[in-house]
C-alpha cells in the first residue's frame, strides 16, 4: 500500500454523451414519481398591510383549508433602513426564498424610493387553518403579505424557488438566478415588490414568463399590493401553470407597467410547486411486553405509520425475512401490528410500510427472548387478630430477564385466587407485606406471584390461614405477646417487627422456637425452647435457667445448631462471634457470610471464621468474639474500620491514621462515606503490604499482572497529553495533544479528560469532580458474580470480588449483579467482567445500576469515537458524523467478535473481558514510555495522529486535466477543479497531508504498537517477502518499519491508524477504506461520474499509482477530440477500472 489516493478522475468524450446522459436523468426524473396530476388554485387569503413601523403584519388563511393543501406565505417589505429588514419564520412554516436589497437603489431609502425586500414561506396544512396570521418584522418600514392556497389529487409537495431582481425604471423585466427545476405540470407563483404605491393598484400588465425548453400556460394576476403608509410600497402577484416542457435555463419575467414608471424597480421571487407522492412515515417500534432488553416468545409488535395513501406493512423478527403484518386506522394515521409466536433468542425487530409512494423502514430495536417466567420463593403467613403477615422469598429468573416485581392477592376463605383473579393488595419489590383490617376468626386465601421484566409471570406461592380470636382467658404465649411474640413494656400484639429484646429480629410463630405448649414461663420461671429450631436436628438449649420477668438482659444457656445464626452455638443473651449475627442479612446490612461464599471473596481456599473479620474491623478481636470497646449495639450504627500502616494491622486506634468510621445514613452522604473505604483497600494493597492477612497462602499483590500493588497504580497523580504530536505545529494533525490523560483515570478521574464530538475537536464531556472509588468496582467481602471476571496472569477467571449489590442492603437501592451479554451473532459477546464496565461507562444512574457515567461528572457516555454501545450494533460517533459510513447498519466486529477467523490466530484471547488490555488500577509503574500507556492499558500505544479518512466530498468528473509525459500523478489545472482536486486530495488523511512533505511519526513499533504486538506478532502479519498486491503481507508494509521490498515505501503508520482498538463498522477493525469510491460525495451510494479514456489509467508502479502514462494539455473540444484524459489511481494493470480496491475485506 505505497500510496493511498483515492481520487477517481472522470471524463466525458464527447457532447452526444451529455445529451444521452439528460435524456436518461429526465427519464429517470419521471420514473421516480414526479407526478404530473392536476394543482388546483383555490381563492387566496385577503391582503393584509403592517402599521407604519408595524412590528408584524397578519395575513388572513384561505377559506376551507383542508388537510393536505399546500399555503404559500408570501411577504413584501420596505425597511426603516437602507437594505436592513427581516422577516421571522412563523411556526410550523418553512422558507422557500428570500431577496433583500434588491432594486438598485445603493444606499438611498426614503418616501417611494429604495431597496425592498421579499420572503416566502411554505406549509402543508394540517386541516383546519383559518383567522389571521401574525407574521414578526424587524426594522420594518410598512410591508404587505399574503397567504395562497393550492389543492391537489396526490400527498405531498415539492416547493422550490428562485430569485431576482430588476434595477431600472419603466417595464418590468427580471432575470431569475437559478432554475429550480421546472417540468410539466408545475405551477408557478411569481412576485414583485416596488417601493412606491403613485400609480398602483392596476398599474401592471401582461406578465408573461420565458424559459428554454418550457411552454407556460395563461399568466393570470392575482393582486397589486399597495399602501401609502410610511414610505409607501406596492408590487404585483401572478400564477401561471407550466404547459410542456422541462426547463434548461433559468426563467425571465416581464410585465408592462403604466403611469409613473421611474420607482418600478425592486426584487421579484419565482415559487415552483409541483405535485409528490410522498413515502409513508414511521413511528417507533414498540413490543409488548419489554423492558428495554428482553420481551416475551410471543410478544405484541406495533408501529404508527403516516401516509396519505392505502398502506401494507410488514415486519421482521431477525432484520432479513419480511413477514406479512396486519394493517389498520385510514388515511393519515396507520398502526401496522404483528403478533408473532414460538420466538428465541436474540431478536431484531422492524416494521416498514409501502404506499404508492414508496417503502418507509422504521428503526429497528434488539430484544432477547425471555423464554421462561420467574420460579417462586417460599411463603410463610403469619396470623394475627386484625392483620395477617405475609412473608415471601425472591423469585430465581434464571438467566432471564429478572424480576420485576410482586403482586399479592387474596380473598377471603379456602379458595386461593390465581395471578390476576381476586383482590389485588401488594404491587413492588419487597418480600413481605402486612395485610391490616382484617376480621378474627376468619379465613384468608393469598397467592404472591413474580413478573419478570419481559412481562412473564410465574404461577405463584399461595397458602390459606384463619386469623387469630382474642381471648377471654390468658392461656398461650399469643395471648399477651401477639404472634410473633412482642418484648414491649405494654406487650401488646402484633405482627412484624415491632419488638426491642432478643425477638426483636424475628418474624417466627412462637411455636418455632419454643415448646409448644409452654410451661408457662411465668409460672416456672423457666424458659422452654424447641429441642429442633428452624427444623435442625438435635438443636439444643440447656434449660433450668430462671429469669426475672422484665426486658432487661438475663443469663441464658447454650444454643446449639443455630443455623439462623450461622449454624455454631451460641449463649442465649451471652456473647456471640461476628458471623453468628452476620452469616446472613443484617436489618440493612449485607449478609457477610453470603458473600464469602460466593464465587470471589477475599479469604481463599479455605472458609471464613469470625476469627478473619479481625484484619478489617475494630468491632473483632484476634478470635473472632466481639470487641465491646468498638461493637456498638444500635442498630444501623457506625462500622469501625481497620487501615494498615507500613505493611500490618495497626495495635491501637486513632481515627483518620489507624481507623476509619464508615456509616451510610443518607443518599447524599453516600460517596463521602464511600470514599473514606479507599483508605482501608490501599492500606493493605499498598507496596509495604507483603505479607498474609488471612493466612491463605495470599498476599495483596498475588494477582497482580505486573506485580506491583494496587496503590502504586491507583494513586499515581502523574499525567500525560494523549496526543503526541503538537496540532499547533503540524495543523492537520487531530488535536488529541490538547486532551490530558491521567495515569490513573480512576483514581484521577477528576484529571482524565475524554470525549469527542462530531468535529473532531475532543472537547472535554468528563470535567467531574468525584472520583471513581475502590467500593464502585468491588464487594468489600466477597462477590456473587458468576461467569468469567477476571484475566489474572494464574489463569483464574472468576476473581476481582466484582461489585453485586442488594436493594435494600449496604447502602444501594437497587439490587445489581453484572452478567454476560451481546451475542455471537452481533460480534459482541462479552463476559461479567466487560459487563461491570459497559454498566458503569455507558449507562447514566437511571438504567438500574448502582452508578452511572452522570455519577462521576461525565454528559456522555464514557466510550471511544468508533465504538458502539457495548460493542453491538448500535450507530458508532464515525457513523452519526458521516451517516454513510452506519449504511451497513450492523457491527463489523472486533475484540468480542470477529466476522470471520485471523489467518493466524491471535497468540492470547481476549475472553469477552477489558482487563487483557485494560488496568482498571491505573499504567503500570514498571511500563517503558509509560506516556503511551493511556488510557489504563497494559503496553504502550500511540493514538492515531491522523484525521479521519473520508469519502471523496463530491462525485464529480474531472476535467481539463493536464501533465507531462511521465509523472506520479496527474496535475489538475489552475482554478475550481484545482480546488475539488486538493479537496478530494485531503479527504484521506496520510504523512504527506498531515505532517507535510516526508514527515512521519517518529516512534519505533515496539511504542506505537507494543500492546498490539504482544498478541499479533510482526512475522503474521508480513513476511518481508511476500508483495502481491492487496495480500495481507503487502498490506501491513504499510507500517512504519515494517516495508523491506524496496525504498518507495510511500506510508509510516501506526496500527492506529487504520484499526479502532475495539470494534469497527468494517471488518477487521478497519475504520478506514479510501479506496473504494461506492462512497463519492459521502452518500450511502453513488452512480459513478461517467469516465472514458481509452488510454492513460494503467498503473505501472509497485503501489498501482500510475508510474508511466500518456496524457496531453487540454485542447479547445471539437469532432472526435477529447475533452481531456483521466487518470484512476491504485489501478490494476488491466485499466479495467474495476480493481483500484487495495484490499479484499473492507469493500462496502
Amino acid at each position: 500500500m505505497d500510496s493511498i489516493f483515492n481520487t477517481t478522475i472522470r471524463v466525458i468524450w464527447r457532447t452526444r454523451a451529455i445529451l444521452l446522459l439528460l435524456c436518461i436523468l429526465g427519464l429517470n426524473l419521471l420514473a421516480a414519481g414526479m407526478a404530473n396530476a392536476t394543482i388546483t388554485y383555490q381563492t387566496p387569503g385577503a391582503l393584509a398591510y403592517s402599521a407604519a413601523g408595524g412590528s408584524s403584519v397578519s395575513p388572513a388563511h384561505p377559506a376551507s383549508v383542508a388537510a393536505g393543501d399546500l399555503l404559500v406565505l408570501i411577504v413584501g417589505m420596505k425597511p426603516t433602513t437602507a437594505n436592513g429588514g427581516s422577516v421571522a419564520t412563523p411556526a410550523g412554516w418553512t422558507p422557500i426564498t428570500s431577496i433583500t436589497g434588491a432594486g438598485g437603489y445603493g444606499a438611498t431609502l426614503g418616501t417611494d424610493t429604495g431597496n425592498t425586500n421579499l420572503f416566502a414561506f411554505y406549509k402543508e396544512a394540517v386541516g383546519g387553518e383559518s383567522g389571521n396570521l401574525s407574521v414578526a418584522l424587524t426594522a420594518n418600514n410598512v410591508s404587505w403579505a399574503q397567504i395562497f392556497r393550492l389543492s391537489n389529487t396526490l400527498t405531498s409537495w415539492s416547493v422550490a424557488g428562485a430569485t431576482g431582481q430588476d434595477i431600472s425604471g419603466g417595464n418590468v423585466s427580471i432575470a431569475f438566478g437559478s432554475n429550480p427545476g421546472v417540468t410539466t405540470g408545475d405551477f408557478i407563483l411569481a412576485a414583485m415588490c416596488i417601493p412606491t404605491d403613485v400609480t398602483t393598484p392596476s398599474q401592471f400588465s401582461g406578465q408573461a414568463f420565458t424559459q428554454s425548453g418550457v411552454t407556460y400556460g395563461t399568466d393570470t394576476e392575482i393582486s397589486e399590493p399597495d399602501s401609502s403608509s410610511g414610505n409607501g410600497i406596492g408590487g404585483f402577484v401572478v400564477r401561471v401553470p407550466v404547459s410542456s416542457g422541462t426547463g434548461s435555463a433559468n426563467p425571465t419575467m416581464t410585465a408592462t407597467a403604466g403611469g409613473t414608471t421611474t420607482n418600478v424597480r425592486g426584487p421579484g421571487i419565482f415559487i415552483r410547486i409541483r405535485e409528490v407522492n410522498a413515502p409513508p412515515v414511521a413511528g417507533a417500534v414498540t413490543v409488548l411486553p419489554d423492558n428495554g432488553s428482553y420481551t416475551s416468545a410471543s410478544p405484541a409488535i406495533s408501529a404508527p405509520f403516516t401516509s396519505g395513501q392505502t398502506i401494507t406493512c410488514e415486519y421482521t423478527v431477525n432484520g432479513t425475512t419480511w413477514n406479512n403484518a396486519t394493517v389498520s386506522g385510514s388515511i393519515p394515521d396507520f398502526t401496522c401490528t404483528a403478533n408473532p409466536s414460538e420466538l428465541t433468542g436474540s431478536l431484531t425487530i422492524n416494521m416498514r410500510a409501502t404506499s404508492t409512494g414508496g417503502t418507509t423502514t422504521a428503526s429497528a430495536i434488539t430484544r432477547t427472548v425471555d423464554g421462561a417466567a420467574p420460579v417462586d420463593g417460599t411463603f410463610l403467613l403469619y396470623p394475627g387478630y386484625t392483620e395477617n403477615g405475609l412473608i415471601w422469598g425472591a423469585a430465581n429468573d434464571g438467566s432471564g430477564s429478572g424480576v420485576d416485581h410482586y403482586d399479592v392477592y387474596f380473598q377471603t376463605g379456602g379458595v386461593i385466587p390465581s395471578c390476576g383473579s381476586g383482590t389485588l393488595i401488594y404491587t413492588g419489590n419487597n418480600l413481605n407485606y402486612t395485610h391490616t383490617g382484617r376480621t378474627s376468626n376468619t379465613q384468608y386465601s393469598y397467592r404472591v406471584c413474580a413478573t419478570d421484566r419481559a412481562g412473564l409471570v410465574s404461577t405463584g406461592s399461595y397458602g390459606t390461614l384463619t386469623t387469630t380470636t382474642r381471648p377471654s382467658v390468658v392461656n398461650t404465649c399469643g395471648a399477651c405477646h401477639g404472634n410473633p411474640p412482642v418484648d414491649n413494656a405494654n406487650r401488646v400484639g402484633g405482627v412484624l417487627g415491632q419488638f426491642p429484646g432478643n425477638h426483636g429480629k424475628h418474624q417466627y410463630s412462637c411455636s418455632t422456637c419454643h415448646i409448644a405448649p409452654t410451661q408457662f414461663g411465668h409460672a416456672n420461671g423457666m424458659i422452654e425452647i424447641a429441642p429442633a429450631i428452624n427444623g435442625v436436628t438435635g438443636s439444643t438449649y440447656s434449660k433450668g435457667i430462671s429469669f426475672a420477668v422484665t426486658n432487661g438482659p438475663f443469663s441464658g444457656g447454650i444454643c446449639n445448631n443455630i443455623n439462623c445464626h450461622g449454624g455454631g452455638s451460641a449463649i442465649w443473651g451471652g456473647t456471640l462471634q461476628c458471623l453468628d449475627c452476620h452469616n446472613g442479612p443484617n436489618g440493612k446490612r449485607a449478609g457477610v457470610g453470603m458473600q464469602f461464599n460466593g464465587s470471589s471473596h477475599h479469604v481463599q481456599g479455605r472458609a471464613v471464621t469470625s476469627a478473619d473479620c479481625f484484619q478489617c474491623h475494630w468491632e473483632a478481636n484476634s478470635n473472632g468474639s466481639i470487641n465491646s470497646t468498638y461493637h456498638q449495639r444500635t442498630d444501623g450504627a457506625a462500622v469501625d474500620l481497620v487501615v494498615y500502616t507500613a505493611g500490618s494491622r495497626p495495635g491501637s486506634y486513632t481515627a483518620g491514621q489507624t481507623a476509619v468510621q464508615y456509616l451510610i445514613s443518607s443518599a447524599s452522604g453516600k460517596r463521602a462515606e464511600q470514599a473514606k473505604l479507599n483508605q482501608v483497600c490501599l492500606g493493605c494493597h499498598s507496596d509495604d503490604a507483603t505479607g498474609q492477612p488471612f493466612g491463605d497462602g495470599k498476599t495483596p499483590k498475588q494477582y497482580a499482572w505486573d506485580g506491583s500493588s494496587i496503590a502504586a497504580r491507583y494513586g499515581d497523580t502523574g499525567t500525560v497529553a494523549w496526543g503526541k504530536y503538537n496540532s499547533t505545529t503540524y495543523s492537520k494533525v487531530t488535536p488529541k495533544d490538547k486532551v490530558t490523560k491521567a495515569l490513573s483515570a480512576h483514581g484521577n478521574a477528576t484529571a482524565n479528560q475524554g470525549g469527542w464530538d462530531l468535529s473532531e475537536k475532543w472537547p472535554n464531556t468528563r470535567a467531574g469532580s468525584v472520583i471513581v472509588l475502590c467500593f464502585d468496582c468491588h464487594n468489600s467481602h466477597g462477590s456473587t458474580v458468576t461467569g468469567t471476571t477476571t484475566s489474572y496472569a494464574s489463569a483464574t477467571t472468576n476473581g476481582g470480588i466484582l461489585k453485586d449489590t442488594v436493594a435494600g442492603q449496604g447502602g444501594y437501592d437497587v439490587t445489581y449483579r453484572p452478567a454476560a451479554g451481546g451475542s455471537p451473532a452481533t460480534h459482541n459477546a462479552y463476559n461479567a467482567g466487560a459487563a461491570l464496565c459497559f454498566d458503569c461507562h455507558m449507562t447514566d444512574t437511571t438504567g438500574g445500576t448502582p452508578w452511572g457515567y452522570n455519577v462521576f461528572g461525565a454528559s456522555q457516555p464514557v466510550m471511544g469515537y468508533f465504538d458502539s454501545i457495548r460493542f453491538g450494533n448500535t450507530t458508532s460517533g464515525a457513523g452519526q458524523r458521516m451517516p454513510y459510513k452506519a449504511q451497513r447498519g450492523s457491527n463489523a466486529g472486533g475484540h468480542f467478535g470477529a466476522s470471520s477467523l485471523l489467518t493466524v490466530s491471535a497468540s492470547k484471547a481476549i475472553g469477552g473481558l477489558c482487563t487483557p488490555c485494560h488496568d482498571p488500577h491505573g499504567v503500570s509503574p514498571s511500563m517503558a514510555n509509560r506516556a503511551y500507556g493511556v488510557p489504563l492499558l497494559k503496553g504502550t500505544y500511540l493514538t492515531s495522529p491522523f484525521r479521519e479518512d473520508m469519502a471523496t466530498p463530491d462525485n464529480m468528473t474531472y476535467r481539463y486535466m493536464q501533465s507531462s509525459l511521465e509523472g506520479d500523478a496527474p496535475t489538475p489545472a489552475a482554478g475550481v477543479t484545482q480546488q475539488a482536486y486538493s479537496t478530494t486530495r485531503n479527504s484521506k488523511r496520510i504523512n504527506e497531508n498531515t505532517f507535510g512533505g516526508t514527515g512521519a511519526i517518529t516512534e519505533t513499533d515496539t511504542v506505537f504498537a507494543g500492546l498490539c504486538l504482544q498478541c499479533h506478532a510482526k512475522t503474521s502479519l508480513t513476511n518481508g517477502t511476500t508483495h502481491t498486491w492487496k495480500s495481507k503481507d503487502r498490506i501491513h508494509e504499510s507500517v512504519k518499519g515494517w516495508k523491506t521490498a524496496n525504498a518507495n515505501d510511500k506510508h509510516k503508520f501506526s496500527c492506529s491508524k487504520c484499526h479502532s482498538s475495539h470494534t469497527s463498522i468494517t471488518p477487521r477493525l478497519m475504520v478506514t477504506n479510501c479506496m473504494d469510491s461506492n462512497h463519492r460525495g459521502r452518500v450511502k451510494s453513488v452512480t459513478e461520474a461517467l469516465s472514458n479514456s481509452g488510454t492513460g489509467k494503467r498503473g505501472n508502479g509497485s503501489g498501482r499509482f500510475p508510474g508511466t502514462y500518456l496524457a496531453v494539455q487540454t485542447q479547445s473540444p471539437g469532432p472526435d477530440q477529447p475533452r481531456s484524459y483521466a487518470m484512476s489511481c491504485h489501478e490494476g494493470n488491466t485499466g479495467s477500472n474495476t480493481n483500484q480496491l487495495w484490499n479484499t475485506k473492507t469493500p462496502w
